[in-house]
């Protein structure tokens, strides 16, 4: 069973690199367990080299399959193009995740346990520790019996969407620039779905500095006739 991964990125040329090792820790373990991750990267038109770093990377340690956009877009419009590939497929789970998270390898298996638990749960999200400074390395991951509880509302930073349990009429709203993810939580709520945060397993939400705040969220976009597009595509060895 196929995984769509939405990597959404803006000029992380720093970070980008440790994201996309853990990621590929986690998406091997994903194939142990019988499902298939495909990477979907959505980049808001970065020009500090992370474009340059993700192709790099990916060609050379990405073994799966793997499409990449380079877009001029807000992170609502750049969720919602990861979705509307997914459904288009029929693909059942999306995980997204964004730039400045490094998951444990185990992510996945835990947020579909919760998942599992019960069948009205539609989006399963990692609970998050935020780490600021330059990069340890060496991260060691503690991963306790599998726990969840129910949420009001979650973060899209490390989540696993079930979109067969989604009404497809559901999207992000595209003129939500920041809490995007909270808007869509509480339209599901409304609608009689669960929401569940995984208390057993933590990602690594990690910051340069305090005062870092991702500008792909509030910056205004240029007005333009025609966006520019660059894509990626390989369907890796595998």
């Amino acid at each position: 069973m196929k995984v769509v991964i939405g990597l959404l990125t803006w000029n992380r040329a720093e970070r980008i690199i440790p994201v996309l090792e853990h990621l590929t820790k986690a998406a091997n373990e994903m194939t142990k367990l019988g499902y298939e991750p495909m990477l979907f990267v959505v980049d808001n038109a970065s020009n500090d080299g992370t474009w340059e770093k993700l192709i790099g990377y990916t060609d050379k340690n990405w073994q799966y399959k793997k499409i990449l956009i380079r877009i001029k877009c807000n992170i609502p419009i750049a969720r919602n193009i990861v979705l509307h590939y997914a459904r288009k497929r029929n693909i059942k789970y999306v995980f997204f995740l964004d730039d400045d998270v490094l998951l444990p390898p185990f992510a996945f298996e835990e947020c579909l346990k919760c998942l599992e638990k019960d069948k009205k749960t539609t989006i399963a999200a990692l609970a998050v520790t935020t780490y600021y400074g330059t990069y340890p390395g060496g991260i060691l991951f503690v991963r306790d019996k599998n726990r969840c509880v129910e949420a009001k509302s979650l973060w899209m930073g490390a989540t696993l969407l079930d979109l067969n349990r989604m009404p497809k009429d559901i999207w992000f709203n595209e003129k939500v620039l920041i809490a995007e993810d909270i808007k869509l939580c509480e339209e599901l709520r409304r609608k009689g779905y669960k929401l569940s945060l995984v208390v057993s397993a933590k990602a690594i939400h990690w910051k340069t500095k305090i005062e870092d705040y991702s500008l792909y969220r509030t910056a205004k976009l240029p007005k333009t006739k025609k966006q520019s597009l660059s894509f990626s595509f390989s369907r890796g060895k595998k």
